[in-house]
């Protein structure tokens, strides 16, 4: 029988039906915007990128007199000003308003649009914006500040400026009052996938067709083994075993991998030698020297000289040979009685390295093995053994009767690129940006920035920055394939991580 549910009865349905819209809400700070005029009026304090509804709720002043400010609202909610101060400095009011930006789902993908000309009269400095194959301009999006129009996501740029009726063609105006801005949006009949902004991978796939082995067939193998472990995609694993993954799965992961690590791996008696990032050694039993599927099984045989073998494995007698540590895991600088420095001779510091106990140069190479990701070398004479955690590595040495100086060419380094001074990354060309790429932290120096990227198993590299607004901005890109190119954005640095280049010996 059909009937009308009573107003309770509505209400409950409502709420529960907000609670799940909530509950699978994406939500992010807005940004303040200025605390100045705009011509004739306030500037809107708070703004929210683009696809995202700002949220605001009341809170008493007792937490904002107490510095708590929006924090017992909870995470993510931002203060509101109005003409830069808040309702609690007046006494005749007793609550403050806290926003947060919040949106059904995630946005969906863009590009930032090239810029193709600007013309400027009156004030007013219009550009000519033209989107990639399969993307459409967006909706323009207007507010009045001295932001860019990267506070609506990372890939809106400019439409048009107005600087005031006394700046004629001056398009540097130091204060810019009203911005318009747009991004490209993926089109309604496009899968993302175009061209013009995705690399192709089927010119570096490994050819089956040959028998010589070329620099990307190894490096591909090994980080489709590495990538593997580091994803967890080795669901067979069991006592230190690692069996066969469906081969769909290492199709997936050998086409993501292909160009993302240095690393070392060997062919060597009809097997693979490999060396995997958290410092155990594998031997993977493989039917073919030239595929990028994982096709055999693997045998964990744990840091070297550990002798830290698995019962199962030792009863079997599945334990390996004695595996020899590959020739680039530590390189002398100049092969002389020498110490570690930075980027030149006369670089040192403390913060560089931690100083740790070693009896033997043996000890201490194996204490750096411990945290390959951190470790970039090592410096040990007269008992004393430095494990080198300097971001960009060991580029110098100096000579030094009594010491050893070996770099970790198989750890990865912090490399500036395209100059890395006021560059943003980007994917496979400078108009590939998604915030998918990287995850965001806030408040973070350079260093630190740095740390996370090291404590992070699939860190690519780092963009920071350090120019007002982003100041403390810190993104750890986990994009498979890594940061393959930038873009110039003023306060930004751009770094990757990964190992030094290699080419191995052809076998």
């Amino acid at each position: 029988m059909m009937y009308d549910r009573n107003p309770v009865q509505r209400l409950i349905v409502l709420m529960f039906t907000e609670a799940i819209i909530f509950s699978s809400a994406v939500t992010t700070e807005p940004t303040v915007l200025c605390t100045g005029y705009c011509r004739d009026m306030y500037c809107a304090t708070l703004i929210c990128p683009a696809g995202y509804e700002m949220v605001c709720q009341i809170s008493g002043c007792e937490e904002y007199i107490r510095g708590d400010e929006c924090n017992k609202v909870g995470e993510g909610y931002v203060l509101r000003y109005l003409d830069n101060v808040t309702s609690c400095d007046n006494p005749e009011y007793a609550e403050v308003t806290c926003c947060i930006c919040r949106a059904p789902a995630p946005p969906g993908p863009t590009v930032a649009p090239n810029e193709t000309g600007m013309e400027c009269w009156n004030g007013m400095c219009e550009m000519t914006l033209l989107c990639p194959p399969g993307y459409n301009l967006s909706q323009p999006h207007s507010f009045c500040a001295h932001h860019n129009c990267s506070v609506l996501g990372p890939n809106y740029v400019e439409e048009s400026m107005g600087y005031g009726h006394n700046s004629l063609g001056m398009c540097n105006h130091e204060v810019v009052y009203e911005r318009r801005c747009r991004t490209c949006e993926l089109g309604p009949d496009s899968t993302g996938t175009s061209s013009s902004i995705m690399p192709s991978t089927s010119r570096i796939m490994p050819s089956t067709s040959t028998t010589t082995t070329s620099s990307m067939d190894v490096q591909a193998y090994m980080c489709a083994l590495e990538a593997i472990e580091i994803m967890g995609a080795g669901i067979g694993a069991v006592n230190g075993v690692y069996y066969k993954v469906p081969n769909k799965q290492n199709a997936e992961v050998g086409r993501t991998a292909l160009t993302e690590c240095e690393l070392c791996a060997t062919w060597q008696y009809g097997e693979w030698q490999v060396y995997v990032t958290n410092s155990h050694f594998w031997r993977i039993s493989g039917t073919d020297p030239l595929s990028y599927y994982y096709d055999g099984v693997g045998y964990m045989m744990g840091p070297p000289k550990s002798g830290d073998w698995d019962d199962k494995m030792e009863n079997n007698g599945t334990k390996p040979d004695p595996v020899v540590l590959p020739a680039r895991m530590f390189v002398p600088i100049t092969g002389q009685e020498e110490a570690c420095r930075g980027a030149t001779a006369a670089d040192n510091s403390n913060s560089y390295y931690e100083l740790v106990d070693a009896s033997s140069l043996e000890e201490c190479q194996d204490r750096c093995l411990s945290q390959p990701r951190h470790c970039k070398g090592i410096e040990f004479g007269r008992g004393r053994c430095e494990i080198w955690t300097r971001p960009e590595g060991i580029l110098s040495s100096y000579k030094l009767t009594g010491f050893t100086c070996l770099r970790n060419d198989l750890a990865p380094v912090f490399s500036p690129m395209d100059g890395g001074k006021d560059r943003a990354c980007r994917g496979a060309t400078s108009l590939d940006n998604s915030a998918s790429y990287y995850k965001l932290f806030k408040g973070l120096t350079l260093g630190d920035c740095q740390s996370k990227c090291m404590d992070e198993p699939l860190c690519k590299g780092i963009e920071h920055a350090t120019e007002y607004w982003h100041a403390g901005r810190c993104e750890i890109w986990t994009l498979s394939h890594g940061i393959g190119s930038s873009a110039p954005v003023a306060g930004h640095t751009c770094m990757s991580y990964k190992a030094r280049p290699w080419t191995p010996p052809l076998v």
